[in-house]
């Protein structure tokens, strides 16, 4: 979306990232000198114990070019690709993993990651719910269910 001031507003989270305890702050400077040439109205923010990225590009792309520029502090980098919030984490999760069952993604291992604890409950209500959908199969990829409050996101 286009403003009248010329810069274009921020998209869609696109990106978790992991970076070095203490450097947020130079990590995330760091994150919008490489990804503003090519999305004037990229952001990032704090999330929990990670940084999120909002973009107008795909999270392939972002991915991408982060790999092409790579950013001192940076541990990990995971694309966001469905995210649910129904008010509660458990409702959240449930319409996640019914939504990514209807697309037909496979998944090798899913892993669930709390930035608030209390993680174990809900971590054997995903695999249960996983299997019951069919999400798990051998040749699938690799997951990270994030929970934060009651959103949920699914990562590659």
């Amino acid at each position: 979306m286009q403003l009248e001031s010329g810069y274009v507003r921020a998209g869609k989270l696109a990106l978790l990232v992991s970076v070095r305890p203490g450097s947020e702050k130079r990590v995330a400077r760091d994150l919008m000198d490489a990804l503003y040439p090519y999305d004037r109205g990229v952001r990032v923010e704090p999330f929990g114990r990670v940084l999120a990225v909002y973009s107008n590009l795909d999270p392939d792309t972002l991915a991408r070019l982060l790999r092409d520029y790579p950013v001192r502090g940076v541990l990990a980098v995971r694309r966001v690709v469905l995210e649910a919030d129904a008010g509660s984490a458990r409702g959240s999760l449930e319409a996640l993993l019914r939504e990514a069952a209807n697309r037909g993604f496979k998944f090798s291992r899913l892993e669930l990651r709390s930035l608030s604890g209390g993680a174990r409950e809900l971590e054997r209500f995903a695999a249960g719910e996983a299997k019951r959908l069919g999400l798990l199969s051998r040749e699938g990829v690799k997951a990270r269910v994030v929970i934060a409050g009651s959103a949920v996101l699914l990562c590659l």
